[in-house]
């Protein structure tokens, strides 16, 4: 195990180098990147020889400790082998104590030594922010929740409802297109999605986990239930469970827990026979889709960092990854914003269809459909479209925007220039004003600076 657990990290190392543009290792999150790394570490602890699993282990730990705590930003670095310094001592180096002492004071120390920055200060407002909103969310479907992946498109109206509790928080998520994509806690997010049936279906998961989990059999067991605990602490501030490379060395960790490595299943010929015709039309089903899929993202991935310079190949290549594969939610929650970027940098030498347009919201509201970021794009472009006799779907939009946008710089501007369409200088005023208050960009800024110059002219 602590071979396959050093070529898995190797591979994510040598994936990077091989390819830079692929980040953290091919995972695209410097947290992601850390969270398998920390997972991955515990794991070196499992060789059968005592001295081996201190020295590769200890050895490991340190050293990526280092590593990650000054070479990057990711604050979880801190908890992370913080976490897996107590292991050590704990755990692992009961013959040992006195090198568990020191592997344990070295690195509580690097984690409470290290500098701490505005960065990992605004990463905890921004999950005490969402904490409080997600479970507002769940309260609105305490018992079987929204569905199962419901959270990005029902978090949308609930973005700013912890104001209701703690008015001088502002929010962390400026401007408006910044969406957090999960809760980013396990627990919190399986009872808006599932409610309390589902928390009550995961307690029995989790039961039958602690029952292996107060047995180890041998190191293995005892290093399998150190990699659950430390996975258990990342589901409080992160979502390793639905990312694959967390979710499957968690996977494998629970299954030494609860079956070690003679697991020996009893079954019928006739299920085994369904289990092994199920494979072979599961496994190249599921190999098409992820060629499919990759592709896809690829050019995604082109849509996200060329928008700025070719707005309108970028829509094209939005419009290409939806085809390819409709179910991505991203795919579709970007639409709306790419079409925004297109008509804002290259308005007047593209034409596009009331149709046309009527149908990208409508993809982008199929993701996202209480999302500020959509709305606003969906408001700006009828404006701007002299669509004024749809003022019906602009009232609706903006009611919506005052409830869940309201400390938000580009929901005021859509308010001024609604009033300024309808010659209702009050309103203008009354955006401007409250916009001001605001952290606005220079461009925003320099808007409602052109505002305040038509309302004095």
């Amino acid at each position: 195990m602590p071979w396959l657990a050093a070529l898995a990290v190797l591979g994510m190392i040598g994936f990077g180098i091989y390819d830079p543009t692929f980040e953290f290792g091919g995972l695209g999150n410097r947290n992601f990147f850390v969270e398998a790394l920390s997972l991955l570490a515990v794991f070196m602890f499992a060789a059968k020889d005592e001295p081996a699993a201190l020295l590769v282990g200890g050895g490991y730990v340190i050293l990526a400790a280092l590593w990650l705590i000054f070479a990057q930003e990711s604050n979880l670095g801190f908890v992370a082998f913080g976490g897996i310094g107590v292991v050590g001592f704990v755990a692992l180096c009961r013959r040992r104590p006195f090198w568990g002492a020191v592997l344990f004071l070295v690195l509580s120390n690097l984690a409470v030594w290290a500098p701490w920055t505005e960065r990992a200060t605004s990463a905890m407002a921004a999950r005490v922010e969402l904490g409080i909103n997600t479970a507002i969310l769940w309260w609105d479907h305490l018992w079987i929740g929204g569905g199962f992946g419901s959270f990005n498109a029902l978090y949308g109206a609930y973005r700013e409802e912890h104001l209701k509790y703690l008015p001088d928080w502002g929010t962390i998520f400026i401007p408006v297109n910044q969406f957090p994509g999960q809760a980013h806690n396990e627990l919190l997010q399986v009872g808006a999605e599932t409610g309390v049936v589902g928390i009550v279906l995961a307690l029995l998961v989790m039961a039958a986990l602690a029952r292996g989990m107060l047995k180890p059999r041998d190191r293995l067991d005892v290093v399998a239930t150190c990699v659950l605990a430390i996975g258990a602490g990342f589901c409080l501030v992160e979502f390793p469970l639905r990312n694959p490379s967390t979710g499957a060395t968690l996977a494998v960790a629970a299954g030494i827990v609860c079956q070690g490595r003679s697991l020996r299943l009893q079954a019928s010929p006739w299920f085994r026979c369904l289990a092994t015709a199920g494979g072979y039309v599961f496994v190249p089903t599921l190999l098409v889709c992820g060629m499919i899929w990759i592709k896809a993202w690829l050019i995604f991935t082109g849509t996200i960092a060329w928008q700025h310079l070719y707005p309108k190949q970028a829509f094209i290549w939005n419009y290409q990854a939806i085809q390819l594969w409709p179910y991505d939610r991203r795919f579709r929650h970007q639409f709306m914003l790419t079409l925004r970027f297109l008509m804002y940098k290259a308005g007047d030498k593209v034409k596009l269809t009331t149709k046309a347009a009527d149908i990208a919201y409508d993809i982008s509201r199929s993701a996202a459909p209480h999302e500020p970021s959509i709305q606003i794009a969906r408001v700006e472009y009828l404006l701007t479209s002299r669509r004024f006799k749809e003022s019906d779907e602009i009232e609706k939009l903006l009611r919506a925007l005052s409830r869940a946008a309201r400390h938000q710089p580009a929901y005021w501007l859509v308010e001024a220039n609604y009033g300024l369409a309808y010659g209702d200088r009050e309103r203008v005023a009354w955006a401007v004003d409250n916009g001001r208050r605001l952290k606005a960009t220079p461009n925003q800024l320099a808007t409602f600076d052109k505002f305040t110059d038509l309302l004095e002219n």
